[in-house]
């Protein structure tokens, strides 16, 4: 990408609220806490090159 760039992992939705928290108190910022219709969900951040970072229910590519 020419700057900032956008990618999503895969994450077991039992796992977010542990990686919210997680990175929370690592001091990263959540930017958003998307619920997706269907009820998968995906938690975004940024990395410290300004990437958006998502971790995402697979759910939401069905």
């Amino acid at each position: 990408a020419r700057g900032p760039g956008h990618f999503c992992l895969a994450a077991s939705p039992d796992t977010l609220d542990r990686w919210r928290a997680h990175l929370e108190d690592q001091g990263i910022a959540i930017e958003a806490d998307f619920h997706w219709p269907g009820s998968a969900r995906s938690i975004y951040f940024r990395d410290p090159a300004g990437n958006s970072i998502e971790l995402a229910d697979p759910a939401i590519w069905d």
